[in-house]
């Protein structure tokens, strides 16, 4: 097996794989070799599957986890030892797509409250009202004005020809961006 892993490391670093994926594909690889007890070129397609069946019923691990497994084992039987794999006999699960939280009435006036600024409240207001607050759920307070929420949150133009839509947003939020306007526009602060 050392030979055989040494392989597969250079295999893994001539394609320029993260440190962290050659990890998991050398433990995919070795754990598959310890549940059968013997060298991973010496087990085929009949093998792998029931291994795949193996870590559905016995150790319960997510669709997400055996498809990482079976992506170490298919780098491994096509990379390292040069043989064919058929996605037929050994098909990845469904992936597991996880719902986005949702913040609660408090979360997102917590949120629009920790904003710095007038201009950053408003943009987190005009944000949530429209429903374009999607870069905010992964977010703390901390870090609520650093990033990728504020590139997107100035990408938003606010102008007169913008604020037709608004009528849905609240009188409140209205208010608050025509409190701000010079000229028809919204005056654009450094952050």
């Amino acid at each position: 097996m050392n030979q055989l892993r040494q392989l597969m490391i250079e295999e893994l670093h001539r394609r320029n794989f993260a440190a962290t994926t050659i990890r998991t594909y050398l433990h995919g690889v070795e754990h598959f070799s310890r549940y059968f007890r013997r060298p991973p070129d010496q087990l085929g397609p009949e093998d792998i599957r029931k291994y795949q069946a193996m870590l559905f019923t016995k150790l319960k691990y997510s669709p997400n986890t055996v498809i990482l497994r079976l992506a170490s084992l298919r780098f491994f039987y096509i990379h390292v030892l040069k043989r064919g794999w058929s996605i037929a006999e050994t098909p990845y699960p469904k992936k597991l797509r996880h719902l986005p939280g949702v913040l609660s009435q408090e979360e997102v006036a917590r949120l629009i409250e920790a904003a710095d600024t007038p201009f950053h409240r408003i943009l987190l207001m005009t944000m949530y009202a429209t429903g374009e607050h999607r870069p905010c759920r992964s977010l703390d307070d901390s870090h609520l004005f650093r990033g990728s929420i504020v590139r997107f949150a100035i990408s938003i133009v606010l102008c007169d020809s913008l604020c037709k839509p608004w009528k849905t947003i609240g009188q409140w939020n209205l208010q608050a961006v025509k409190g701000r306007q010079h000229d028809g526009r919204t005056s654009v602060q450094q952050i």
